[in-house]
Protein backbone atom coordinates (compact mmCIF):
# COMPACT_ATOMS: atom_id res chain seq x y z
CA UNK A 1 0.00 0.00 0.00
CA UNK A 2 1.63 3.43 -1.18
CA UNK A 3 1.71 6.40 1.64
CA UNK A 4 1.80 9.93 0.58
CA UNK A 5 3.07 12.89 2.14
CA UNK A 6 0.81 16.04 3.13
CA UNK A 7 2.81 18.38 2.08
CA UNK A 8 1.53 17.70 -1.51
CA UNK A 9 -2.08 18.57 -0.56
CA UNK A 10 -3.44 21.52 -1.68
CA UNK A 11 -7.27 23.00 -1.67
CA UNK A 12 -8.40 25.03 -4.30
CA UNK A 13 -11.35 27.47 -4.12
CA UNK A 14 -13.65 30.37 -6.22
CA UNK A 15 -16.90 32.30 -5.98
CA UNK A 16 -19.40 32.17 -8.80
CA UNK A 17 -18.01 31.42 -11.95
CA UNK A 18 -14.45 30.78 -13.12
CA UNK A 19 -11.20 28.41 -12.26
CA UNK A 20 -10.25 27.77 -8.86
CA UNK A 21 -7.23 29.19 -7.25
CA UNK A 22 -4.99 27.86 -4.92
CA UNK A 23 -5.69 28.95 -1.33
CA UNK A 24 -2.79 30.56 0.22
CA UNK A 25 -0.96 29.60 3.11
CA UNK A 26 -2.73 26.87 4.08
CA UNK A 27 -1.47 24.21 7.37
CA UNK A 28 -3.96 21.90 6.69
CA UNK A 29 -7.07 20.46 5.75
CA UNK A 30 -9.83 17.85 6.34
CA UNK A 31 -12.80 16.62 4.33
CA UNK A 32 -15.42 14.14 5.17
CA UNK A 33 -17.86 12.50 3.13
CA UNK A 34 -20.44 10.47 4.44
CA UNK A 35 -24.21 8.89 3.42
CA UNK A 36 -26.80 8.15 5.36
CA UNK A 37 -28.47 4.27 5.52
CA UNK A 38 -31.95 4.24 5.31
CA UNK A 39 -33.51 0.74 6.78
CA UNK A 40 -35.70 -0.75 4.25
CA UNK A 41 -36.04 -3.97 6.47
CA UNK A 42 -39.71 -5.64 5.97
CA UNK A 43 -42.14 -8.15 7.91
CA UNK A 44 -40.63 -11.53 7.34
CA UNK A 45 -37.08 -10.14 6.85
CA UNK A 46 -34.51 -12.44 9.04
CA UNK A 47 -32.00 -9.77 9.01
CA UNK A 48 -31.92 -5.84 8.55
CA UNK A 49 -31.53 -4.06 5.44
CA UNK A 50 -30.73 -0.73 4.35
CA UNK A 51 -30.29 1.26 1.30
CA UNK A 52 -28.14 4.54 0.50
CA UNK A 53 -29.92 7.81 1.29
CA UNK A 54 -29.13 11.31 1.21
CA UNK A 55 -24.98 12.12 0.59
CA UNK A 56 -23.61 15.39 2.54
CA UNK A 57 -19.98 16.45 3.53
CA UNK A 58 -18.11 19.12 5.49
CA UNK A 59 -14.25 20.47 4.66
CA UNK A 60 -12.42 22.46 7.30
CA UNK A 61 -9.33 24.21 6.78
CA UNK A 62 -6.37 26.20 9.08
CA UNK A 63 -4.02 28.79 7.06
CA UNK A 64 -2.06 31.61 8.00
CA UNK A 65 -4.11 34.70 7.01
CA UNK A 66 -2.85 36.34 3.60
CA UNK A 67 -4.89 39.22 3.16
CA UNK A 68 -3.92 39.87 -0.85
CA UNK A 69 -4.86 35.98 -1.48
CA UNK A 70 -7.58 36.37 -3.72
CA UNK A 71 -8.42 32.61 -2.94
CA UNK A 72 -8.87 33.51 0.92
CA UNK A 73 -10.69 36.53 0.32
CA UNK A 74 -13.63 34.18 -1.15
CA UNK A 75 -13.95 32.59 1.93
CA UNK A 76 -16.74 34.38 3.97
CA UNK A 77 -19.39 33.27 5.44
CA UNK A 78 -22.51 32.78 3.69
CA UNK A 79 -20.51 32.67 0.19
CA UNK A 80 -20.87 29.30 -2.37
CA UNK A 81 -17.94 28.25 -3.71
CA UNK A 82 -16.71 25.86 -6.24
CA UNK A 83 -13.75 24.01 -4.50
CA UNK A 84 -11.25 21.23 -5.90
CA UNK A 85 -8.93 19.06 -3.41
CA UNK A 86 -5.42 17.41 -4.01
CA UNK A 87 -5.18 15.30 -1.38
CA UNK A 88 -1.63 14.53 -2.66
CA UNK A 89 -0.90 17.73 -5.48
CA UNK A 90 -1.40 15.36 -8.33
CA UNK A 91 -4.58 14.46 -10.57
CA UNK A 92 -6.49 12.65 -7.87
CA UNK A 93 -9.33 15.37 -6.82
CA UNK A 94 -12.89 16.16 -5.44
CA UNK A 95 -14.57 18.86 -6.77
CA UNK A 96 -18.02 20.25 -5.90
CA UNK A 97 -19.59 23.63 -4.67
CA UNK A 98 -19.87 24.63 -0.49
CA UNK A 99 -21.17 27.40 1.51
CA UNK A 100 -19.09 28.93 3.88
CA UNK A 101 -20.44 28.12 7.53
CA UNK A 102 -17.98 29.84 9.12
CA UNK A 103 -14.65 32.06 8.56
CA UNK A 104 -12.81 32.49 11.69
CA UNK A 105 -9.46 35.49 11.85
CA UNK A 106 -7.60 34.68 15.06
CA UNK A 107 -4.15 36.25 16.35
CA UNK A 108 -2.45 34.77 18.33
CA UNK A 109 -0.44 37.68 19.79
CA UNK A 110 3.16 38.89 19.38
CA UNK A 111 4.17 34.65 19.89
CA UNK A 112 2.46 33.80 17.13
CA UNK A 113 1.03 34.16 13.01
CA UNK A 114 -1.92 35.69 12.65
CA UNK A 115 -4.50 32.76 11.35
CA UNK A 116 -7.92 31.87 9.55
CA UNK A 117 -9.89 28.70 9.97
CA UNK A 118 -12.48 28.26 7.64
CA UNK A 119 -15.64 25.18 7.79
CA UNK A 120 -17.35 24.72 4.40
CA UNK A 121 -20.92 22.54 4.43
CA UNK A 122 -21.19 20.56 1.02
CA UNK A 123 -24.03 21.01 -1.29
CA UNK A 124 -24.89 18.91 -4.28
CA UNK A 125 -22.78 15.85 -5.60
CA UNK A 126 -19.13 15.62 -5.31
CA UNK A 127 -17.01 14.14 -8.24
Amino acid sequence: MATYQGTGGLIKAITATGTPATVAEVKNWSAEFTCDAIEDSAIGDTQRTRVAGLKSGTISLEAHYDSSDGAQADLVAGALVNFTLHPMGGAAKYTGSAIVTRARVNNEGVSGIVGLSVDLQVTGAVT
